[in-house]
């Protein structure tokens, strides 16, 4: 498959892995397993950084919520 048909930062990072190995051909053996666990980090970081941004919502509604009801 061609690797225009790849997301953009899996593309990166393969052509950044080959330029910085000196490699003279792109040539990725692994390129569809190499994606799959690609894909699976970057829906476990885009998980976490929205679990993160949903706990400091809540905290900070939360905030609020208490400090009314405690006046």
């Amino acid at each position: 498959m061609p690797l225009q048909n790849y997301d953009e930062a899996f593309a990166k990072e393969l052509i950044t892995k080959a330029i910085s190995s000196g490699w003279k051909a792109f040539h990725f053996p692994n390129t569809s397993n190499d994606f799959q666990k690609f894909l699976i980090n970057k829906k476990k970081n885009y998980d976490a950084a929205n679990e993160i941004d949903f706990r400091k919502a809540t905290d900070e509604r939360g905030d609020d919520l208490w400090s009314s009801f405690n006046a």
